[in-house]
């Protein structure tokens, strides 16, 4: 006696053989067409491997492809496979990403902790100035080749640019910086009046009517010609 069934097809290969999708005693709305089972019984664990085909008595019916079936296994491996791929990938990414924020954590410990001389020796670890952007006070920043730091907190705008917002910035003073952005601790600037806010520090030295001279006190905001007492000649 023919084994009667129900299934749900989709084109698979050719005109005449089809994946079977779904399989039922009875008709539904979803699986209605009418086939003839060549199986003994229908396995629905390997229900990826069963097609339809155009029988020669004109019927449709069903059976089991073992080449199906195997062709399906090898995708669900490759798309395993590539999924495990990703992962791996994904969590590359991660770790990598996980080290670079410990690095620029550490990093930015390192910058804070720098003195302000041994920080203008190493300007290139510091940040540009842009407009548009939230400023701490004590923080350094690099504008047009200098190091300059902040004096209070603040978001910048266009028209309080470093060299032009004195009560914002100030401008440290010992920083010096070749044309390619490397910092030459053997050139020696040429002295510039000071504010109050960044005087130049003792040991700090700098050209002056074509002499080099040394501070020697703290807070020196005097050329060597206003204040001799605050400057030795080098």
């Amino acid at each position: 006696m023919e084994n009667k069934i129900y299934i749900a097809c989709e084109y698979k290969q050719g005109s005449n053989v089809f994946k079977v999708t779904a399989i039922s005693n009875m008709s539904t709305y979803d699986i209605n067409q009418e086939a003839i089972l060549d199986d003994t019984i229908f396995d629905f664990s390997k229900i990826e491997g069963y097609i339809g085909y155009t029988h020669t008595d004109g019927n449709l019916h069903v059976k089991f492809d073992q080449s199906t079936y195997d062709a399906y296994l090898q995708e669900q491996q490759e798309k395993e496979a590539l999924k495990k791929a990703e992962e791996e990938k994904q969590n590359t990414i991660d770790r990598l990403a996980e080290s670079a924020s410990k690095i620029n954590e550490a990093l930015d410990a390192i910058k804070e902790a720098l003195p302000d001389e041994t920080a203008s020796k190493h300007i290139t670890l510091f940040d540009t100035w842009k407009t548009g952007t939230k400023y701490t006070a004590n923080e350094r920043i690099v504008y047009d080749g200098k190091l300059y730091k902040v004096l209070q907190a603040h978001t910048s705008q266009d028209d309080w640019a470093p060299d032009k917002a004195s009560s914002l910035f100030a401008e440290i003073l010992t920083c010096t910086v070749s044309e390619d952005g490397i910092v030459n601790t053997e050139d020696i600037k040429e002295w510039i009046q000071p504010d109050s806010t960044n005087p130049y520090k003792q040991g700090d030295k700098v050209k002056y009517n074509g002499k080099i001279y040394e501070s020697i006190i703290d807070n020196n905001v005097w050329s060597p010609e206003a204040y001799p007492a605050g400057w030795k000649e080098v």
